[in-house]
């Protein structure tokens, strides 16, 4: 009879961290002591003789080793693998390892201040109104945050559920590293790198030094939301190429511009934007004239734009396709994907401006003097 080998049998659910990137399913934390995982021993299996008599022998159980990662250790009879401190226990290049965290059972009271400056944070449960959490490494919250304040010094904010504030009292998220967040209705995101948005944020404000990553279109994830983004704009793309109208065709007020924008092609993070120059401006595309002609921008490309209009400090963005190359170090482009803040305006500016062209205001009042004496 052959052998039975040992196995290595997880006691907890443990989910997976890849080498880069965020931890893949529901996040697990244990206490220090816990069991993480056992070994069961195998059993001895048992000789044989051939036909001839001679002695079959039989291999020896294939030791199983536990996946010792770091701040875990093993007990002293050798079965079982335990949490050293505690922390989000995950695995990592198939080793099960603990990153210390201090652990919050339950909710965050009204009011209620947490402060670890020193060590990171995760909260089983929801934040409160009025109540601030702080903490020096990453802050995990499995629950909601409502109308609250909460701060990574030196690390990420992700908070799986929602994040509601109101006019007068926003849900402030502030993180030296990345946010990842689900639906936002006035709140307040500052992040050093990354804003990863799960669902939609409404009336809220979102700033970041990296990118901002959506997992739905701009018009369905943005709604009224003031932004600030120093990389790219990364939202689901749908990549049906539409029809581009001809050069001569005009569906859309169209004014000259000066201004200073910025443009990348669209592809994987981070994006090379370059300086252009706005030439003009309509609210479904716009002509730019970079430094230099760059074979980098076809025709049918993606694009990401980066602009602000003279009457705002506020930014607009947006993903386009490079309709036409009109010179060389010229293109035309028309917007895939814009805010409808963003959208609303660019009409109102392009409008105004429009109606201020001379001869504008004059022409209006012979039209409508000219409908009055109609039959």
């Amino acid at each position: 009879m052959p052998p039975v080998d040992d196995r290595i049998e997880l006691v907890v659910p443990i989910p997976i961290a890849p080498k880069s990137g965020e931890v893949q399913g529901r996040r697990q934390v244990v206490r220090a002591g816990a069991v993480l995982a056992r070994r069961i021993r195998g059993a001895p299996g048992k000789p044989g003789t051939d036909t001839l008599g001679r002695v079959l022998p039989v291999r020896a159980p294939r030791e199983a080793r536990l996946p010792q990662g770091p701040h875990t250790l093993i007990a002293e009879d050798g079965t079982q693998l335990l949490a050293a401190c505690d922390g989000e226990v995950r695995m990592r290049n198939l080793l099960v390892e603990v990153h210390p965290m201090t652990i919050h059972e339950g909710d965050v009271l009204a009011g209620e201040f947490v402060i670890h400056p020193l060590t990171a944070l995760f909260i089983t449960g929801s934040v409160g109104e009025n109540a601030c959490v702080e903490a020096g490494g990453d802050v995990y919250i499995q629950g909601h945050v409502r109308e609250a304040s909460i701060v990574s010094r030196g690390g990420n904010i992700s908070v799986i559920g929602s994040v509601i504030g109101t006019a007068q009292q926003p849900a402030t998220l502030e993180a030296t590293g990345d946010i990842t967040c689900g639906p936002m209705r006035h709140g307040r995101a500052a992040a050093n790198r990354d804003v990863h948005l799960l669902a939609e944020a409404w009336q809220s404000i979102l700033h970041m030094g990296g990118n901002l990553l959506l997992d739905q279109q701009m018009e369905q994830s943005l709604r009224d939301v003031v932004l600030q983004v120093e990389g790219g704009i990364f939202p689901r793309i749908q990549f049906n190429a539409p029809s581009i109208p001809p050069a001569t065709e005009r569906q859309h007020v169209r004014v000259s511009t000066n201004e200073p924008a910025w443009l990348a092609p669209h592809g994987a993070p981070p994006l090379q934007f370059q300086a252009c120059t706005l030439l003009d401006l309509s609210a479904n595309g716009a002509r730019l004239k970079l430094g230099a002609p760059s074979p980098e921008f076809i025709p049918g490309g993606l694009v990401q734009v980066k602009f602000k209009l003279p009457a705002t400090s506020e930014q607009t963005l947006g993903v386009a396709r490079i309709a036409r190359l009109v010179t060389p170090g010229v293109l035309s482009v028309a917007f895939l994907q814009v805010t409808q803040r963003d959208q609303n305006y660019l009409t109102t500016f392009l409008m105004r401006l429009h109606m201020s062209r001379p001869g504008m205001q004059a022409a209006l009042r012979d039209r409508r003097a000219a409908s009055h004496l109609e039959p």
